[in-house]
């Protein structure tokens, strides 16, 4: 079972990102939401506020005939919406179980992937800020024109319960490299990637011969402790799968303890990683100067 959340245009559409599976196999979810709730979600996130009206008048456009399931989320806590989906997807799997034969079994006509015109590989201890760090450079760089992608290897793929584990990094590597050859053939011309360092040297091994950057983001153990308390309570933006929010106590300091342990995975990175200390920086200033570093390599 794949688990996939964004917006399908039409069926046509729907049926062009699941390309070779068939419609009865697919199980879609509306997730409806009044205009007041939207408008107060996107002041809490604190972020693209001055798109907030675009967005509600976006999110009435939507056409929600093409979902098997219908939710109004306005007023209803996450953990009760994520309930009443599994409930019906759960039924819906066991009717689908009983038949097999039309289920594609290969990924015909995959090839190999080709290598990015620049890359920016950023890896660093956790809590230290990658993905905010990560976006805020790809952010500053196509502010300035130049074709940028940007792409959070953790959020490339949850499976099983230990969606964060080092064995899954191969994985991880995989979809990087996958959907980094669509973004170029698209017309990126520097792709910026975050994730662990274990990911980030599988990524690098792949693009070999490419011009890549890689770098460690480093912070001392206390900018690492005020950094993941305040992702604890809920600071910032918020992340799928933030294995941090709500911590507190023993949990919390055991989190604490194992971020100041892997600023030691700094010997994981590709040779000639540029170490970057974020300790005094904010995420602005930490991306600013990564960009700086680069200069105009890709001009």
């Amino acid at each position: 079972m794949l688990i996939v959340t964004g917006i399908a245009d039409d069926a046509a559409h729907l049926s062009s990102l699941l390309a070779g599976l068939p419609r009865h196999r697919v199980f879609t979810v509306h997730l409806d939401v009044e205009a007041p709730a939207l408008r107060e979600r996107i002041r809490r996130r604190g972020s693209l506020l001055d798109e907030m009206e675009e967005n509600v008048e976006y999110a009435a456009r939507l056409d929600p005939s093409l979902a098997g399931l219908r939710i109004d989320t306005t007023g209803r806590a996450v953990a009760e919406i994520a309930s009443r989906i599994t409930a019906e997807v759960m039924s819906f799997l066991e009717a689908a179980a009983s038949d097999s034969s039309d289920v594609p079994r290969t990924n015909e006509g995959a090839g190999s992937v080709g290598l990015p015109r620049e890359a920016v590989l950023i890896s660093g201890p956790g809590g230290v800020g990658l993905s905010t760090i990560g976006y805020s450079t790809y952010s500053r760089m196509a502010a300035t024109g130049r074709p940028a992608a940007y792409l959070d290897a953790y959020q490339l793929g949850f499976l099983g319960a230990e969606p964060r584990s080092e064995e899954l990094a191969p994985m991880r590597a995989a979809n990087v490299t996958a959907i980094a050859d669509i973004l170029t053939r698209a017309g990126a011309h520097t792709i910026v990637v975050t994730g662990d360092a274990r990911t980030i040297r599988s990524v690098s091994d792949a693009w070999r011969g490419a011009p890549l950057t890689a770098i460690w983001l480093h912070a001392s153990p206390e900018a690492l402790a005020e950094r993941i308390t305040q992702r604890a309570r809920g600071a910032g933006p918020g992340i799928p799968g933030d294995h941090r929010a709500g911590l507190d106590g023993p949990a919390l300091a055991e989190a604490i303890a194992t971020a100041v342990g892997e600023r030691t995975r700094y010997d994981d990175m590709p040779d000639g990683t540029a170490v970057v200390d974020t300790s005094a920086l904010t995420a602005a200033q930490a991306a600013e100067g990564i960009v700086a570093r680069l200069g105009n390599a890709a001009d």
